[in-house]
């Protein structure tokens, strides 16, 4: 009875409702997070379903999906980097860049320093990173411009590898970046034409204290906290100490295993207490003064023609070797 008597006197009037609701979605102001704000803060509750949104936007979720947009774009980011390295050793350094066994040093100390860099990002220990390694090792065994080529694009690739988007992040960006080249192409500089081992810590400590005034500079003109600031600065000093010691220990390793003609390889082969030119003393004396007056012969007309001097006289040192 009620059914067939009552009948509605309310309609719902779909337009009228669709305007209500986009009148009350544009009388909501915007959420708007601004560049270092906390999008959520531990202790003040549940989290929004906007805060949710808003960190997953920004890749800071550890959720199953794999952002192919950024891997798509570090990717083409690298081979850009690379593919203009190969240009400039190509270019500036055609001897090199003809020779399969160098490029393969090049490549291995790129690999290398990038590995290095994950586990110390990995590690939260960005400033450790070996950005300067590759400028110090490429320097003492295939020379200065190879070095600072092979170095900066190593340092490029590693700093947007081992940083994240946030504005502390940014900071480090920028700190690393500059102080991996300026701080790197410093090292290639003073290691040039320099041919003692220890040598390389001599540079290493130069680095590291213009990594300190770098970091600590960029730091005071961005209004940073000035603790924050002079701990990085201490972290990058001791960082870039750290790749002079690594540098050292595996330059030996480098020579021995690729048979480089290095400076200092040479160095060691041209001391005259070395055990063959020993014995050539003792059983040929000879033809050890012989060979002594080749080799001031032959290093003067190599630096005459600009050719190896070093080579030159290891070559002359032993070529009647012999004779024993």
């Amino acid at each position: 009875l009620l059914r067939a008597i009552i009948l509605p006197n309310m309609v719902v009037d779909g337009i009228a409702t669709e305007t209500a609701r986009q009148a009350a979605w544009e009388a909501v102001e915007p959420v708007m997070y601004q560049q270092g704000q906390n999008i959520v803060v531990a202790g003040e509750g549940r989290i929004r379903e906007n805060q949710i949104a808003m960190l997953n936007t920004l890749g800071l979720l550890s959720d199953n999906s794999i952002d192919v947009a950024m891997y798509l774009g570090a990717s083409a980011l690298a081979m850009v980097i690379l593919s203009l390295m190969a240009i400039a050793l190509a270019v500036f350094c055609k001897p090199l860049f003809s020779d399969v066994k160098r490029l393969l040093i090049i490549y291995l100390v790129i690999i290398s320093t990038l590995a290095l860099g994950l586990l110390s990002k990995s590690l939260e220990l960005i400033y450790l990173a070996p950005l300067i390694f590759p400028f110090m090792l490429l320097t003492v065994t295939l020379g200065v411009l190879p070095a600072i080529i092979a170095g900066s694009a190593s340092t490029l690739i590693s700093v947007l590898m081992m940083v994240t988007g946030t504005t502390s992040a940014n900071q480090d960006m920028v700190n690393l970046l500059i102080m991996g080249l300026v701080s790197g192409s410093l090292t290639g500089i003073m290691l040039h034409k320099k041919y003692q081992r220890s040598f390389i810590l001599f540079s290493g400590g130069v680095a590291s204290l213009v990594s300190f005034v770098i970091v600590l500079a960029i730091g005071l003109m961005t209004s940073m906290s000035i603790k924050q600031t002079f701990n990085k600065a201490l972290w990058a000093m001791a960082g870039t100490a750290i790749n002079a010691l690594l540098c050292m220990s595996v330059q030996p390793v480098a020579e021995s295993l690729f048979n480089l003609p290095t400076p200092m390889r040479l160095l060691d082969l041209t001391n005259p207490n070395h055990p063959l030119m020993r014995r050539l003393l003792m059983e040929a004396p000879g033809t050890y003064h012989h060979s002594i007056i080749i080799a001031n012969l032959a290093e003067a007309s190599a630096e005459a023609i600009g050719a190896n001097p070093l080579l030159a006289r290891a070559g002359a040192y032993f070529h009647d070797i012999g004779k024993l």
